[in-house]
């Protein structure tokens, strides 16, 4: 019931910030409400246990493509801590389920990699919801402290982080979360640790599964098998309603930088642009392949760069899950709190209104226009660009141990 209830609650918060207000709006919440409330009650009556194992363990991997590989890793370890014949582990994706299964998770018997619709259908020991942090939606206390005593002595300690974090998250807003975050000192990683179902934090090593001869393969193919190059990305795309995200990085100060890059670069090193069909086309650079790559694809030219150049955005987390530096310039979000020590941070001359308003991802909270957003200020194309050089000299040495968001 508490399941239902905060998903309930996530809905119709979503559904008056895009329906209400709109002519019929009220009753279209309404009728939304109905049919969820009825599809829920539908599948709870006919749920079933997912596997003959003692003990099933669900996992709602939500948010964005960035916060499902930390959230991943947070999972590979509560398996390599947790595992056993027991316990078989579920873990449901909101989206690019197939990404998961090739790249990072490992399927047996006991670890499947399914798409979220699978939990409406099904029962389990324990329900975990992962999203910024990890999230206990119900529990079967008895069987787990019999088959999994392990997992049920972190129990305890996990509702309690989940309870104050969630009042933090949904009650007084997004950004008392990141704050308080910030004021501990406490990454992404560590935020997950809190839990107290694994260890996990800043110092946790990053996972992915890459095949080199696969990546080798595609490179050829693009003709970028021989080549040393250095990636680029304008950002997340589009936020909503054809607005730009606050995050991605503004046209003029992509074009400057593309020029600074290859000046400092040299002839010798590509300049390649890469991104989905929302991304920006970056002028001036060597290759442009926005728009014109699948994911998988894309993600092994990502695997090849010698550098990464980017701003929040989920290829820095695939990045680093892979073993490899990004330069990346941080806008509205903070890099304390989701940043890589092992990565070059630039932050601009204004930062930290991430969750300050329920629009900070498509409208600056001081009303500064996309092309003049006060937190790219001040950054400078021709010092990133020597900075990104020495990267490049660099690429071949392991990441530094450092702070893991």
């Amino acid at each position: 019931m508490s399941h239902y209830v905060s998903k309930l609650a996530e809905k119709i918060q979503h559904w008056n910030r895009h329906l209400y207000g709109r002519r019929g709006g009220a009753l279209l919440v309404f009728l939304k409400i109905a049919c969820f409330s009825l599809r829920t009650l539908a599948g709870t009556m006919v749920a079933g246990r997912p596997s003959r194992q003692p003990v099933n363990v669900g996992i709602l991997m939500g948010g964005g493509l960035g916060d499902r590989v930390i959230s991943t890793q947070w999972v590979m370890e509560l398996i390599r801590q947790h595992g056993n014949g027991n316990v078989c582990f579920f873990l449901m994706y909101s989206g690019g389920t197939w990404l998961f299964k090739r790249h990072y998770v490992v399927e047996s018997d006991t670890v499947r990699v399914l798409p979220a619709s699978f939990q409406r259908s099904h029962r389990f020991d324990l329900l975990l919801e992962l999203n910024q942090f990890v999230m206990v939606k119900s529990a079967n206390e008895k069987r787990l402290m019999r088959h999994a005593p392990g997992l049920a002595s972190g129990l305890g300690r996990a509702r309690a982080v989940s309870l104050e974090l969630c009042n933090l998250y949904y009650h007084e807003h997004h950004f008392a979360l990141s704050c308080l975050c910030v004021l501990n000192g406490w990454s992404r990683y560590d935020l997950m640790g809190r839990c107290g179902l694994c260890n996990f934090g800043r110092q946790s090593v990053p996972r992915s599964n890459f095949d080199p001869g696969e990546v080798g393969a595609t490179l050829e193919r693009l003709g970028l098998g021989r080549s040393c190059y250095v990636t680029i990305h304008s950002g997340v795309g589009e936020a909503i309603d054809g607005r730009r995200a606050t995050r991605c990085l503004p046209l003029s100060l992509l074009g400057a930088l593309a020029g600074a890059l290859r000046q400092e670069l040299g002839e010798g090193i590509g300049l390649v642009a890469i991104g989905d069909h929302q991304s920006d086309h970056v002028p001036g650079v060597t290759m442009d392949l926005v728009g014109s790559l699948t994911l998988e694809d894309s993600l092994a030219v990502l695997h090849g760069a010698a550098l990464h150049i980017d701003n929040d955005s989920g290829l820095v987390h695939i990045r680093h899950s892979m073993g490899k530096r990004s330069l990346v310039l941080w806008g509205p979000t903070r890099h304390e709190f989701v940043g890589y020590d092992s990565d070059i941070n630039i932050q601009g001359g204004c930062s930290g209104c991430m969750w300050l308003t329920p629009g900070w991802n498509y409208s600056c909270p001081r009303g500064c226009p996309g092309e003049d957003l006060p937190c790219f200020r001040g950054i400078d194309p021709q010092a990133i660009a020597a900075q990104a050089a020495q990267a490049v000299r660099r690429a071949g040495e392991p990441l530094a141990a450092g702070r893991i968001p």
